[in-house]
This record gives C-alpha cells, sequence and structure tokens, in this order.
C-alpha cells in the first residue's frame, strides 16, 4: 500500500525486495509477503489495512492542509512526538517510518525540535522543502507571534537531506547565545511525492543524564523543559523510546510522559535496538511486548529494528532510495525472523515487531485523535478566529483612500462644533465658561490692585473702596433685616434645640455677602451679622451696627448700636435680648454703617500725606506766584503710573486665556477635542491637527498682545473721558471717604483734590480698560477661534484652498504607527489562516459526517 512504503522517489511497486545476506530457506514465501510494501494476513485483514490506509490518510490529511495554512500557530494540531534518552535511536525510528534521513553522529546529535512532515501527492516528484520556525528571540528572550519563518532550501535529491538538515540545525544553534547547546527553534522537514505515507512527527532532542563539562549541567534541565513543553499538549501522541539494553526502570521519558499522559491513552513504547539483547536474556523484553511488565495499558510497546550505520553506507553506495528504503525493510524482516534472538520476539508477539507494525498502530492512533478531536479544534479555530476579530476591531477601522477626504472633513466639522460648544456654553458641561469668568474676574482683580493708597492716619484709602454700595451717610443702601416665626423660636429655646441656630437668607449688598444670625444662648436671644464675604482686596471692615427690633428687648445696659471689626466669616459680638415672650413673631433689623476698610495688601504705592504734600511741592510752578496748578501733574503722574501697571495682568490674562483654549482642544485629557476625535492609532494626524491648531491660536495670542498695548496707550495722558455721571459720582463719594477718614483735618485742599481726582480718575478708567480688554479677548480671541476654527482646519489639513491635497496624500495622515501598522498586519494575516482552517475543518467534517 503506499500508505506504508512511502520515501524519496518512492515507487508503489510490488515487486519482492532485493536479495538479502540472510540464507534461502521454506520460509522464504511468508517472508516475502512481510517486506517492502507487502502485509502478511496474519498480522492483520488486508481489507481491514486498505481502509485504515483510506481513513488514516483522510485524517492526517487534514491536519497537514492546516498546517500548510499556517493553522499550527494558533491551534494545537495533533501530533506524533519521539522523546526518550540520548542515543535511544529516536532518529532511526523516523527513518524507518517515514524514510526521512536526520542526521546521526556519535552523541547528541539532535539539538533542536526536527519537525517532519510528510505528504502523499500522487503524480508529483519527491521533493523536500527544509525551513527554520523562529519562536524564540535567543538574545532576548521574547516570543515571535506569529513565528519568524526563513526558508533554508528546496531539494530533490534525499541523499542530500541529512547534510541540508544538520546545515539548518547548525544555523540555528550559532544564534544560541545564553551558553546552552539547544534551542526550542524549529527545524522543518516538509517532504511531499507520490507514494509517501501522509504523517506528522517531531523527533526531539535526547533527554540527558550527565555533560562532559558542569558549564553545561543547565542543558540537562532545558532539553528536559523542551520535552515537557511537547508532552504537555493533549494533541499529542508520545512515543516513548527505549533501547533495550537500556534499564527501563530508569528510562525518565516514563514518568513525563506518565505525569502528562496518566491513563497512557495517547502514550505508546517503543523497544529499540534489539539486537544488541543477550540470548537467553530476551524474556524481559518479551513480557514488556506481551504487556505483562511495565504496562502501558491503552497501547502497549512495540520492538523495531533499525539498520546499523554501516549498514545505510552499505545502502547509500546503492543509489537508489526506493531500494534502499526496501533493503532496510527487508534488514529488519530478516532479523524477526532468522536472528537468535529477534525471531523469539516474532514469535512470542508478532503484532508488536517491526517498523511496519509500528507505522499501522501510529497511524490508527493519530486517526483516532484527530477523529476525536476535530470538532474541539472546529470549537477552537471559531474562538480563535473570533478573538483575532475582537483585536483587529480594537485597532479601529483601517482608512482607506476613498473614505480619507470625508473623515478629515468631519473631523474639521466636530472640533469645530465643539470648541463652539464650549465657547456659548450651550451644552452641560460649563467648565470651559466658568475657568473664562474667573479669568476675567482676576484681571479685574489685579487691575484694580494696581491702584495707588493714600493713607490717612491710620487708615487708608483706594480706588475700590467706591465698589461698596453706601449712602452719602456711610450706610449701605439697604438694611438687613429678619423674620422669626413662632415655630422657629420655640425651636431655639427648647433645651434639645439650644444650639442651634436660625440663619437668615443670605443678602448681598455694597460687595459683601451678608447674613443674620439668631440662636439661644445663657437664656437670652443672641443677635449677630456676619460678613460671609468680602471682597478680594479689602481683608476687614470697621462697622456700626444698629439695631432695630419688634416684639423683642434688649438686656438692661445693651446699647441699639454697636462698633465692630468685621472679619470674612466670623460673626459679631452678640446682641442680647431678653423677654416674656408674646407668642407672636417678631422682627430684627440691622443698619450698617461703614466707617473704615484694611486692605488685604498694602502694596508698595501707598502714599501718606506728608509724601502727597512733597510731591506737589516738586511740581509747584514759579510762573505764577500764589497760583497752585501742581494737583493736576501729581494726578496726571500717578494716572500714568497706574496705566502702565495695567499691561502685566492684561498680558496675563491672555495668555491663561489662549492656555484654556489650548488646553481644551489639546490637552492631555481625554475630554480634550483632539483626544475625543483623533484615535491614538493616527499619529501623524494628531501632530498635524496640534500644528494646525497651535500655530493658529498663537496667531491670535500675538494679535491679542499687540491690542492691549494698544489699549494701555490709549489710557495714557492725556485723559478724557465722557463718562461725567460716573466720573463725578466716583469724586462725590472719595470726597467723603477722604473727609470722614481726616478725624485730624490733616489733608489741606490740593492734597484732598489729588487723592480725590487720582482715584476717581483711575477708577473710571480702570472699568473702561477691563471691560474692553475682556471684550477684546472674549470676542478676538474666542469668538474669531470658533468662527475660523473649521476653516483653519480644512485649509491646513489641504482640503481646501491652494495647498489642497489630493486623495493619495490625504490618505498618509491616516498612517499608522509602526507597532499599530504591523500589529494590524499580523491579525489580518491570522485572520486569513484562522478563516482557512475553520473552512478546511467545516468541509472536513461535512464531508465525512462527524
Amino acid at each position: 500500500m503506499q500508505f506504508l512504503t512511502g520515501g524519496g522517489g518512492a515507487s508503489t511497486s510490488t515487486e519482492a525486495p532485493p536479495t538479502s545476506s540472510r540464507p534461502a530457506s521454506d520460509d522464504d514465501a511468508q517472508a516475502e509477503t512481510t517486506t517492502g510494501s507487502n502485509i502478511s494476513k496474519d498480522y492483520f485483514p488486508i481489507e481491514t489495512y486498505r481502509k485504515l490506509g483510506t481513513d488514516a490518510a483522510r485524517a492526517i490529511g487534514l491536519v497537514n492542509k492546516l498546517k500548510s495554512a499556517g493553522a499550527e500557530y494558533d491551534l494545537e494540531l495533533p501530533r506524533l512526538v519521539f522523546a526518550g534518552k540520548q542515543s535511544a535511536g529516536k532518529s532511526s525510528i523516523v527513518k524507518a517510518l517515514t524514510s526521512v534521513q536526520l542526521p546521526r553522529n556519535y552523541g547528541t546529535c539532535t539539538r533542536c525540535p526536527i519537525e517532519v512532515t510528510t505528504k502523499n501527492s500522487p503524480g508529483q516528484e519527491w521533493s523536500c522543502r527544509i525551513s527554520l520556525r523562529i519562536t524564540v528571540d535567543e538574545e532576548s528572550g521574547g516570543q515571535y507571534s506569529p513565528p519568524v519563518i526563513e526558508e533554508c532550501c528546496v531539494i530533490t535529491d534525499s541523499n542530500s537531506m541529512p547534510d541540508e538538515i544538520e546545515n539548518a540545525q547548525r544555523a540555528l544553534l550559532e544564534r544560541v547565545t545564553n551558553g546552552t547547546n539547544f534551542t526550542s527553534n524549529v527545524v522543518c522537514v516538509n517532504i511531499a511525492g507520490d507514494g509517501c505515507p501522509d504523517l506528522s512527527l517531531v523527533d526531539l532532542p535526547g533527554l540527558i543524564q550527565s555533560t562532559e563539562s558542569k558549564d553545561d549541567e543547565g542543558d540537562i534541565q532545558r532539553v528536559e523543559e523542551l520535552v515537557k513543553s511537547y508532552l504537555a499538549s493533549s494533541e499529542t501522541v508520545i512515543l516513548q523510546c527505549i533501547a533495550c539494553d537500556e534499564d527501563i526502570e530508569n528510562q525518565s521519558i516514563r514518568k513525563l510522559a506518565r505525569d502528562f499522559d496518566p491513563e497512557g491513552k495517547r502514550s505508546i513504547g517503543v523497544l529499540t535496538k534489539p539486537d544488541k539483547v543477550d540470548l537467553g536474556t530476551e524474556a524481559g523484553i518479551i513480557s514488556i511486548l506481551q504487556g505483562e511488565k511495565y504496562a502501558l495499558a491503552a497501547q502497549g510497546y512495540f520492538v523495531v529494528r533499525t539498520p546499523k550505520q554501516d549498514e545505510l553506507n552499505k545502502l547509500k553506495e546503492t543509489g537508489a532510495n526506493v531500494t534502499a528504503f526496501e533493503e532496510a525493510r527487508a534488514i529488519e524482516n530478516d532479523f524477526f525472523q532468522y536472528h537468535e534472538v529477534g525471531k523469539h520476539f516474532y514469535q512470542n508477539a508478532p503484532e508488536r515487531c517491526g517498523s511496519a507494525k509500528l507505522l499501522y498502530k501510529l497511524s490508527s492512533m493519530l486517526q483516532i485523535l484527530i477523529d476525536e478531536h476535530t470538532p474541539v479544534i472546529k470549537v477552537k479555530a471559531e474562538e480563535a478566529l473570533a478573538q483575532t476579530e475582537t483585536e483587529l476591531e480594537g485597532l479601529g477601522v483601517e482608512m482607506k483612500e476613498a473614505d480619507a477626504r470625508m473623515e478629515l472633513i468631519e473631523l474639521a466639522r466636530r472640533i469645530s462644533l465643539n470648541s463652539t460648544e464650549a465657547i456659548k456654553s450651550t451644552t452641560r458641561d460649563k467648565s470651559f465658561w466658568r475657568r473664562t469668568v474667573e479669568i476675567f474676574e482676576n484681571i479685574n482683580k489685579q487691575v484694580c490692585d494696581t491702584s495707588p493708597m493714600f493713607q490717612i492716619g491710620d487708615k487708608v484709602v483706594f480706588s475700590s473702596l467706591l465698589n461698596l454700595d453706601v449712602k452719602s451717610s456711610g450706610y449701605l443702601r439697604e438694611s438687613l433685616t429678619m423674620h422669626i416665626s413662632q415655630d422657629e423660636f420655640e425651636a431655639i429655646v427648647e433645651e434639645a434645640h439650644s444650639n442651634e441656630l436660625i440663619l437668615s437668607p443670605v443678602q448681598s449688598i455694597g460687595g459683601i455677602d451678608w447674613q443674620l444670625q439668631v440662636g439661644q444662648e445663657s437664656g437670652s436671644l443672641a443677635v449677630r451679622a456676619n460678613a460671609l464675604k468680602l471682597p478680594p482686596d479689602i481683608a476687614s471692615v470697621g462697622v456700626i451696627l444698629e439695631f432695630n427690633t419688634r416684639g423683642l428687648t434688649l438686656h438692661k445696659g445693651e446699647a441699639t448700636k454697636t462698633e465692630a471689626t468685621l472679619v470674612a466669616g466670623c460673626p459679631s459680638q452678640p446682641k442680647l435680648f431678653s423677654w416674656p415672650y408674646n407668642g407672636n413673631s417678631f422682627f430684627i433689623g440691622v443698619s450698617i454703617k461703614i466707617l473704615s476698610y484694611t486692605p488685604s495688601e498694602v502694596n508698595d504705592r501707598a502714599y501718606d500725606v506728608g509724601e502727597v504734600k512733597e510731591m506737589l511741592e516738586n511740581t509747584s510752578g514759579r510762573d505764577f506766584p500764589g497760583i497752585r496748578l501742581s494737583s493736576s501733574a501729581v494726578c496726571q503722574e500717578l494716572i500714568g503710573e497706574t496705566v502702565e501697571l495695567w499691561k502685566d495682568p492684561a498680558y496675563a490674562s491672555s495668555k491663561t486665556i489662549h492656555n484654556l483654549l489650548r488646553y481644551h482642544l489639546l490637552g492631555d485629557s481625554p475630554q480634550s477635542a483632539i483626544n475625543q476625535f483623533v484615535h491614538p492609532r493616527y499619529k501623524k494626524l494628531k501632530r498635524a491637527v496640534f500644528s494646525i491648531i497651535t500655530k493658529h491660536v498663537n496667531k491670535l495670542e500675538d494679535e491679542s498682545i499687540q491690542q492691549i498695548a494698544k489699549l494701555v496707550q490709549m489710557e495714557k495722558p492725556p485723559f478724557f473721558t465722557l463718562n461725567d455721571f460716573f466720573l463725578l459720582d466716583s469724586r462725590s463719594k472719595f470726597q467723603e471717604v477722604v473727609e470722614s477718614l481726616d478725624m485730624n483735618r490733616i489733608c489741606d485742599d490740593e492734597v484732598t483734590e489729588v487723592i480725590v481726582s487720582t482715584l476717581s480718575f483711575i477708577r473710571v478708567k480702570q472699568k473702561i480698560f477691563t471691560e474692553n480688554v475682556i471684550q477684546y479677548l472674549l470676542h478676538h480671541c474666542l469668538g474669531t477661534f470658533e468662527v475660523e476654527c473649521e476653516k483653519v482646519l480644512l485649509d491646513g489639513l489641504g482640503l481646501t484652498g491652494a495647498k489642497r491635497r489630493d486623495d493619495s496624500e490625504l490618505l498618509r495622515l491616516f498612517h499608522e504607527e509602526d507597532d499599530i501598522y504591523f500589529r494590524r498586519k499580523d491579525l489580518k494575516e491570522r485572520r486569513l489562516r484562522q478563516k482557512v482552517a475553520v473552512d478546511l475543518i467545516t468541509e472536513h467534517l461535512e464531508e465525512f459526517e462527524y
């Protein structure tokens, strides 16, 4: 049968093999039926063999097709693995079964897994392709997924095969840099030809018990781990190769196989070198073959006799691979028929003797394993394909040239819309607008902080004082009021609620957040006033509190007016009231008169009255005796110095607002526009968008700086304003403040004029300048960007304008980084081979109705 007579250029002829060296006998006829390609009916019915040959070829052919499709990179496929002690004859068994001649030298010659796949290809001349499958980087120890395949050679002369396989193994070992003499990378030998058996097997390095050098002792463990990695797979048929002249109890392969195949369903024993068994000691081997000792209950042991090296050399001299292969079978058959020891093996266990029987058994085992596991392999293949599809989806859709332009147009639209929503605050997320308002409030404060301060006695007057809304009398324009109901009152007088407070609603008056607090203290009703929030440039405020109540009686000795200094968040001392309570609700009102203010910081431009007088003296004119014109000059000098100080906070606000815009669009936050709308894998596109937006925002910022410089210059002398009402109102208020603070009348009219005029005009100018800067930043920076964003992106990306690009150039913007590009490439290749594998298995299952 073709199934058993494979080899280089193998023939399916049933001619008798060449005459062997054995003596002629009457048993020649029987021997003829057990050599070459003929099978004795005494061993098993010929029809059974033919059925097995067909079924095995079909099953093993599926595995070969899957391997050809690359499915072995993703799936564990059924295979035969030859394992055993060093020099146990594994490579010789491979030769006996497949006609593949592996290198055979003294000592350890197999130093890496050698994977042999033979395929029956009717009508095709014999050929062998040798390649390397690199799964591990020997320098770094890193794993290649999928493995790297390096082609070595394709040969058509089987005589050169051992040398080429040895060259391939040497090429692998030359890469080893960790001091070991072995590698887990694989030499792949793929043979095809008319008459070749359909087989897939792996010859592993032999297990080592000792090394020549102490430096090589690490090889013992490395080879064992390598062997374990192959035996662990449930898809592996384990061939335990043991030499007959070795003590079977000391064979480590038996324990390893038992560890991974406890029931022995996929393990089979192969005894080699039976010609080394001395006459009279063969009973032990026979008991093993008969299953009486060291039983492998499921599969048992076989014994094979492979040619010795001198016998192989003699066969090689014939120059005909077919004849050599058949002669090897004849040598083995002669041993079991006529050798004084070999014939005893055959007589007691004929079905366990010879490579032909072993091949039949292995084919049967492999066929059963494949048939049983094919449905499971299909499920695993489908799961692997689904996982690959998921990973590909995780990389995003691969951009096509036809879609690149529309994708970029949509990107520009999305980023533009995102900026509009943030600037106009049209979504639920108001964070951008809140931060914008904070920036505008900050510039107002910083500009106000540049105002000169004038110290009159121990009090200080400065421009932002008039932000407090007070009457000419010094009282707030509104009083704090509070109504307390009967229920509220009863709650605070109960013992269990003695520590509770009733709080009035917060009232914002004069730039300060006010609140009244009512509670019980020592059997009395205690009322406090609290300045919850003061303007940022005022640390404390001196006030007179005048209480106006209905339905309550002040404690004896308590006055209705109390002077206090209030700091933000710290209530005044309590005003105590007594009762009997008449059961009605009562009213509490507090009028607050502001006496003085303490700034949060006294800047280096604080002038006392003496310094103002000195400035007036230094600028007084000599041409007009008796006429003092110096106050105007002093005012202009002080205002001019103040205006110059506005430049830095205005520049800082411009920088901050543009940085806010940059961060919203280009920041590293996941919520930034660039991170929302540009996939991380498109780094080239991300860089382009980043550059386009950055350049445009930088341009707007440069224009803002130039405009702010112009606004500052416009506020410098000569001074002019049409806002007479605001100016005169400010003058009147500052006049009152100065007069109320100048208790000792140390300010003459000219000093008073300098203080009042300077602070009044600065207050007007501060308001105008701050609003101009805010309006410019709001409308030019933010507004202009909002309007121009989409067009700038379209032009910058080459979608419109003079630098319009064609589709192929636009596609380059979607070029993925190398790691993603190669990852996608690998996944697509994996998906292709996995689809092929699923299709092959499905077709196989449907054809043979599993």
